[in-house]
């Protein structure tokens, strides 16, 4: 707030974060994929329900494939944290769930 008047900036971080993928190799929905918007860098973590982590990946380019340590992950609902970074040194957080089905 400056002199009495709010000043608002509304940014969009992600085009779109799935609630959920089918890794089972039909060729339809297979990744896990983060989109956004220009001139943004976002970093993911991937955790299973027993926080463990299962994922990270940096840049402007992600997704997950439902593997851990070169096997399938099971089946089932992981938690994500999303960290994105804008150009103009502007940083975003997002939480949610992934469910992922074999």
């Amino acid at each position: 707030e400056i002199n009495g008047i709010t000043l608002e900036q509304k940014v969009t971080v992600f085009g779109q974060v799935p609630s959920a993928f089918s890794p089972n190799g039909d060729g339809i929905n297979d990744l896990l994929t983060i989109t956004k918007d220009a001139n943004i860098t976002i970093e993911i973590m991937i955790f299973n329900r027993n926080g463990k982590l299962m994922f990270t990946g940096k840049g402007n380019n992600l997704f997950w494939d439902g593997t851990f340590e070169g096997r399938n992950a099971d089946a089932g609902t992981y938690l994500y944290n999303i960290f994105a970074t804008s150009d103009g040194g502007a940083t975003f957080k997002q939480k949610g769930t992934i469910h992922l089905f074999r």
